[in-house]
């Protein structure tokens, strides 16, 4: 376990124990923030999972999962993902397959679900578990199916400090305008689903904010997970504590390090998406771009792409999970009983 992202001896009490899932684009700040939410408010996240919409594409492979035996095969195959290796790697955390299920009395994929991310919780002492995969932005009605009371918790960062981040990984944009094009694509995917849910299941907080005035964003954390926390003695130990594990300071690094046609573009693209998250913007009624600007910069960042070693490493992981979810059919062996999601 690695000490000092786990308080053992802090007490919280959790009123609702449903599964919270931080979204938010890549490079938005999504792991500093699910790191401090295990920390001080004890609701248990691994590393990404990146199997949970896989799974549930495969389903009718796995029949009626109100047979324990469905569920069982269901089990063994999840605790093949990388992700078990993964938190073993970070938290010495050993999924036990057997324990799960035995313990196993659900009924559909989500009780599947719990089972395996709640043993995680369980050797942390949390009641409560997580997930943030950002490629699960695009399957939030999916993860709101499976969780009807879920909890999505949204990170934004200026799009612009995404970007400059993202440039220098093996994935994402690698210009400013497909930058700013999936930046404004995804802020956008998120705010529709938000206005499917119900009040009290969703909240966006800016990683500005979280950085500059973070006991004030944990203090609005408290209250949207519905922590019991009447004499503040969880915040004013949060107070003492949080600032020391956050960066002060550590963004709007566009201003410096984006030139100012990178900047024009970006804002091309996503400056009224800039504007309506509360970041400023440098120039006045920008015209669209054209479509020989977008087919050129398309061109740009597949060809930058295409010269990182690095793009073809995480290329390959991601093509082998497309394949292996392509033969899972013959691997199977098609239960008799129902399917039931």
């Amino acid at each position: 376990m690695i000490e000092q992202e786990i308080l053992p001896d802090l007490q919280v009490r959790h009123a609702r124990l449903t599964p919270v899932f931080v979204i938010g684009h890549g490079r938005s700040g999504t792991s500093v923030l699910i790191k401090l939410i295990r920390k001080y408010l004890k609701i248990n996240f691994g590393t990404e999972s990146q199997f949970i919409i896989r799974f549930y594409q495969n389903l009718k492979h796995y029949g009626d999962l109100s047979d324990k035996a469905n569920a069982a095969r269901l089990i063994k195959d999840i605790a093949a993902e990388r992700y078990f290796k993964r938190i073993k790697k970070r938290f010495d955390f050993d999924f036990n397959p057997g324990a799960a299920i035995a313990n196993y009395t659900g009924k559909n994929y989500a009780d599947v679900l719990s089972t395996v991310f709640g043993q995680f919780a369980e050797y942390h002492g949390m009641e409560r578990w997580g997930d943030k995969t950002p490629e699960y932005i695009y399957h939030l009605p999916v993860l709101h199916e499976l969780y009807p009371d879920a909890q999505f918790l949204h990170i934004i960062r200026d799009g612009r400090d995404v970007a400059l981040s993202e440039f220098e990984t093996p994935f994402g944009a690698k210009n400013s305008f497909k930058a700013a094009e999936d930046w404004q694509k995804k802020t956008a995917l998120v705010e529709a689903f938000f206005t499917r849910l119900k009040p009290g299941q969703h909240l966006t907080i800016r990683y500005e904010d979280l950085l500059s005035n973070p006991v004030d964003v944990f203090a609005s954390l408290v209250n949207f997970f519905g922590i019991d926390d009447a004499g503040n003695q969880l915040i004013d130990f949060i107070a003492a504590h949080l600032p020391y594990d956050l960066k002060a300071g550590n963004f709007n690094k566009w201003k410096s390090k984006m030139s100012k046609g990178q900047q024009r573009r970006f804002e091309k693209m996503a400056g009224d998406q800039l504007r309506q998250f509360g970041y400023s913007t440098q120039f006045d009624e920008l015209r669209p771009p054209t479509p020989f600007e977008k087919v050129f910069w398309e061109a740009d960042n597949e060809m930058k792409k295409i010269l990182m070693s690095r793009y073809w490493q995480d290329s390959w992981y991601r093509a082998s999970l497309r394949i292996k979810s392509l033969f899972t059919p013959l691997q199977k062996s098609r239960p008799a009983s129902r399917t039931t999601a």
